[in-house]
């Protein structure tokens, strides 16, 4: 058997050399060294010429090329044009993606249309409850039942339970456009939780052990999610905060500053001052987060970062300080008319004097310090 690949190529120069055996097939090698296996041959018996390339001389087996030029010639002597023949299509398989494939180009499609904390919120609320549940399931497996179930088991937490109801909604929503395989949305024409007000907060012996946990802590976020306990400020003033907010003795807050409710101040008694050089602006999820893992360290169980402004009303309820004036340190209205609220301002001051009470009384508990001895410590410098 001729030896073909000693062959020399000779530059500018194609050569064709016949295989002996197979009618029509040579081995090709251009002037620049590449080697292919050709079927030259007619179509029909009064056809015109055709070339045919099998294959790479490297890639294809002498033995297999002269195989694929005896189908090819069959083919070639019934006037069938091989390079006409298209390839039978395989039946298409449409298969549902998961609900964690479909958000994540929902994240990357929709979520950039809307506003950042509008998008962050959703993510956060994806990952933390929708995701461990549903997250890994095909779109076409979760029925009316499985949602049911699902929003079911957030009973405990109707506001949470009830935002997270419409975020699946609108996700479905969105998949039904995107995916032939959603047919219809299960979280359409459900009810939504009866919502009731919250009563959760920190007793002494969670504040006791939140203190510890706090001390432990390695997360910067951590003087963060001090300053809203000792404060009972919204966690926007965090996830928006600017050093140019503050004053003396509170944060001036620019009108329309998202998250916030209208809210246009912070009483910052003296501790929680101390803290405003070690806070940064950062994310909810991630201010969530760190509050979660020190309160896992500590035990305690169903806590919220809302819960931090609850537990400090709290406590200056215990202490037997003004409603009105603890209302004023949340930035609640009393609800006692647009007028009434016009003319009765609580003065910074005033509202100093209480958060100061209030702030020591839970540090003390946190640090286990008697906050009267620490009052006095503070004041003399």
């Amino acid at each position: 058997m001729q030896n073909l690949e000693s062959t020399p190529a000779i530059p500018g120069r194609l050569q064709r050399i016949p295989i002996p055996g197979c009618r029509g097939l040579v081995y090709q090698l251009t002037g620049t060294g590449i080697a292919s296996w050709v079927l030259k041959t007619r179509l029909g018996k009064d056809g015109s010429h055709i070339s045919l390339t099998i294959g790479r001389v490297s890639e294809v087996r002498r033995a297999d090329a002269e195989e694929e030029a005896h189908r090819l010639l069959a083919l070639c002597r019934k006037g069938v044009d091989p390079r006409k023949i298209e390839a039978p299509k395989s039946p298409e398989i449409r298969i549902a993606p998961s609900l964690d494939t479909a958000w994540a180009e929902y994240e990357r499609v929709y979520l950039p249309l809307k506003s950042a904390r509008y998008a962050a919120y959703q993510t956060w609320a994806y990952q933390k409850y929708i995701q461990p549940e549903l997250g890994g399931m095909a779109l076409d497996t979760i029925g009316t039942s499985k949602v049911d179930t699902f929003l079911e088991s957030l009973d405990r937490i109707p506001t949470t339970a009830n935002r997270v109801h419409a975020l699946l909604s609108k996700h479905f929503n969105w998949a039904s456009r995107r995916y032939t395989c959603v047919l219809s949305n299960p979280v359409m024409g459900r009810e939504k939780h009866r919502e009731t007000g919250r009563e959760r907060r920190l007793s002494v012996s969670e504040l006791q052990a939140f203190g510890q946990a706090w001390r432990l802590s390695n997360n910067p976020l951590r003087y963060a999610v001090l300053f809203l306990l000792l404060t009972g400020s919204r966690a926007g003033v965090i996830t928006n905060f600017d050093p140019a907010w503050q004053r003396d003795n509170y944060l001036d807050i620019p009108a329309g500053t998202p998250g916030l409710k209208g809210c246009r101040y912070v009483v910052t008694p003296f501790i929680s001052r101390t803290l405003l050089y070690r806070i940064q602006r950062t994310t909810l999820p991630a201010l969530y987060h760190c509050l979660i893992s020190m309160c896992e360290n500590a035990n305690i169980k169903d806590f919220t970062l809302h819960d931090l402004r609850r537990s400090f009303a709290s406590f200056g309820a215990d202490l037997g300080e003004s409603d009105y004036l603890v209302d004023g340190i949340l930035s609640h209205s009393r609800g006692r008319g647009r007028v009434t609220e016009i003319y009765m301002r609580r003065s910074i001051p005033a509202l100093l004097d209480v958060s100061e009470r209030v702030s020591l009384h839970i540090w003390g508990i946190v640090s286990f310090t008697e906050g009267a001895f620490l009052n006095e410590k503070l004041r003399m410098g």
